[in-house]
C-alpha cells in the first residue's frame, strides 16, 4: 500500500548517474537537491523549491527502475528519478509502482465545460 501524501527525497548525481547509465548514455540535465512528487487526480506533481510543475498523466511513458531508483520518463524528453530510499518500506515502494501504473494507463476523458473540469476515467 503506498503511504498517504508526498514522498519527499533529495536529488543527487548519483541518481541521475544511474539514470544516464540506464538509457546508456543519454545526455540529460537535472535540477539537484530537495523535492517533493504527489500523486494527483491529473497527473504527477513534482515540487522543488526552485519550481512547482504538474506533469499529465498521458505524458507519462512506462516505469522503469533500476536496484536503486525508480524512472518515470514523460513526453517529450523529461524523467522523474524518485530514488526508492524515499520510501519508508519496500511495501510503500511496491504500492507507489502498482498506483501509478494504474493511473498512467488509466484512459482519462477530459472535457471542460463552463469553467468546470469534468474528470471521467
Amino acid at each position: 500500500m503506498m503511504q498517504d501524501g508526498p514522498v519527499a527525497f533529495s536529488l543527487t548525481r548519483r541518481e541521475v548517474k544511474a539514470w544516464l547509465k540506464h538509457v546508456q548514455g543519454r545526455s540529460a540535465s537535472a535540477e539537484l537537491g530537495p523535492r517533493e512528487v504527489r500523486l494527483e487526480v491529473l497527473g504527477m506533481r513534482i515540487s522543488s523549491p526552485q519550481s512547482n510543475r504538474l506533469v499529465l498523466w498521458t505524458a507519462f511513458q512506462p516505469l522503469q527502475e533500476d536496484a536503486d531508483c525508480f524512472f518515470l520518463p514523460f513526453a517529450p524528453s523529461g524523467v522523474v528519478i524518485l530514488p526508492k530510499l524515499a520510501f519508508p518500506s519496500h511495501a510503500c515502494a511496491e504500492g507507489f509502482r502498482r498506483e501509478f501504473e494504474a493511473r498512467r494507463s488509466q484512459p482519462w476523458e477530459i472535457a471542460y465545460t463552463h469553467g468546470n473540469l469534468a474528470l471521467r476515467p
